[in-house]
């Protein structure tokens, strides 16, 4: 994969996030979400610098798609629930600061907790991406590329590091904002 590619994946994915923060927001002037910007510009980078150079092959399987042939139709199903569940989440957000106030504003170190376990979070799913080639986010076998079980790396510590990492992620996003929609520690 080209790293204009990359950039333009990078940039889509940020620009996906300050639509559903923005536009229900009705402002630019919210300065945790420019923070949550610039912190997942810069996670993804240092992902995508880590890992590119040995994953290539991974970036150009997991561009394209949530959908693919060969995917089970529970996991197509599952899979839409799970993107229009995470697109609901983040919309929610700015509905709930400027318009519903339905909970309280976290307070400053909540808010530094969260953005750091959501680093976290990122991270141990870079580590997972890094050492597994085939971690694409759809349950498919591909034989194609010659897929098997991988058990070194932080696949030796954890059978599933990038549920692991990505629970933490899912959390960590209600807490770096002005309210937690539920407790954002496990």
């Amino acid at each position: 994969m080209s790293i204009s590619k990359v950039i333009a994946g990078v940039v889509f994915n940020v620009a996906f996030y300050a639509l559903l923060l923005f536009v229900p927001a009705g402002t630019l002037r919210w300065w945790r979400a420019w923070v949550f910007l610039a912190v997942t510009v810069a996670v993804m980078a240092a992902a995508i610098y880590s890992m590119l150079p040995d994953n290539a092959g991974l970036f150009s399987e997991r561009a394209i798609g949530v959908i693919q042939k060969g995917q089970p139709l529970w996991d197509r199903i599952l899979v839409t629930l799970l993107v229009v569940s995470f697109v609901g989440q983040i919309v929610f957000i700015p509905l709930d600061v400027f318009r519903f106030h339905l909970v309280p504003k976290p307070g400053g170190l909540v808010s530094f907790l969260g953005l750091a376990l959501y680093v976290a979070g990122w991270w141990i799913m870079t580590l997972a991406m890094k050492v597994n080639p085939f971690a694409v986010p759809v349950v498919r076998l591909q034989e194609e590329r010659h897929q098997r079980v991988i058990d070194t790396g932080v696949y030796a510590v954890v059978r599933h590091p990038m549920y692991a990492g990505l629970s933490r992620w899912f959390w960590a996003r209600r807490c770096g904002w002005d309210h937690i929609r539920r407790p954002c520690w496990p």
